[in-house]
């Protein structure tokens, strides 16, 4: 994600300043500077476009309202499955009964 992305580059530049003041003798405490500036301000809109919409509480409903279209796609899929388990086994009964009338071809090699 975007943002990952962002914070990777962040702490990478942290890093290489960190690394220069200790390289040139400086204390770290020479580079200190405040919350707001650690990250870009691109990133900071976006962590306040997050927050208005709601912030974490948006996220659990996705991921609830994505637990519950799960579940109903499962659902879906099992009554499928039954369709096509029950049409193959119409079929077989009808080719048994038929026997060489029944000239359709075999629902097991249209299920594969």
């Amino acid at each position: 994600m975007e943002l990952n992305r962002q914070k990777e580059q962040a702490t990478i530049d942290d890093n290489q300043n960190r690394a220069f003041l200790q390289a040139n003798g400086l204390p770290q405490s020479l580079y200190s500077i405040t919350a707001q500036n650690e990250l870009p301000a691109d990133l900071w809109i976006k962590i306040e476009e997050f927050q208005k919409k709601g912030a974490i509480q948006n996220i659990q409903g996705l991921i609830e309202a994505l637990g519950a279209l799960k579940a109903n796609n499962n659902g879906l899929l099992e009554g499928m499955k039954r369709s096509v388990e029950e049409e193959e086994t119409s079929d077989n009964v009808a080719r048994q009964q038929f026997g060489a009338r029944w000239s359709r071809m075999p629902s097991n090699a249209l299920n594969q």
